[in-house]
């Protein structure tokens, strides 16, 4: 170049370098090649199977697809995903999990909303089944009249308010209603 300046070295036997205002901005080595400051690639990186994209000084972080699946790979640290609104969606688009930055988080089967994360809780919009002990140190609330809280498993206790009248059913085939205490009160 002008003066001293550097723009290219072809090294015999060894690296190819190129510079930019005399500063060495991409060489090649026995490994392959080195870029010094950052890479914009206008159009496509393809990488074949088993071929990672590396991230770290220790290759922390790696993407890679082995020619059946795909994979996101973190061997040190969180994970940590950022953004104000991300979607988890399945192969045809469906919705798997929305999660909203100061808002709710959604889980869904087969695109339709089974939990909700709301300012005060959670939100069920259809039904609840526990195969084990439910805790609800701040209460549980069923929102809409005739929704009914079922027992056993065949629903042999059953209650609920209709919008008038309150029930607390056994079915007929449920055996005998036992109520142990000290002491029983009817108001």
């Amino acid at each position: 170049g002008a003066g001293s300046e550097t723009m290219a070295q072809f090294l015999s036997d060894g690296a190819v370098n190129l510079y930019y205002n005399n500063s060495k901005k991409f060489e090649t080595l026995s490994t392959g090649a080195k870029v010094t400051g950052n890479l914009r690639v206008n159009g496509h990186a393809d990488l074949y199977d088993d071929e990672r994209l590396r991230l770290g000084d220790s290759a922390d972080l790696q993407i890679y697809h082995d020619g059946t699946n795909s994979y996101l790979q973190n061997t040190t640290g969180d994970l940590r995903y950022k953004a104000a609104h991300q979607q988890f969606r399945g192969s045809n688009d469906e919705n798997m999990i929305i999660a909203n930055q100061n808002g709710a988080v959604e889980l869904y089967y087969n695109n339709s909303k089974k939990f909700e994360t709301t300012s005060g809780g959670i939100d069920l919009p259809d039904q609840l089944q526990v195969d084990g002990t439910v805790f609800a140190t701040g209460g549980l609330k069923i929102n809409s009249d005739s929704t009914k809280l079922r027992l056993g498993a065949s629903d042999d206790l059953q209650i609920y308010h209709n919008g008038s009248d309150t029930y607390f059913e056994a079915a007929s085939t449920a055996g005998q209603i036992i109520h142990t205490a000290n002491e029983w009160r009817l108001q």
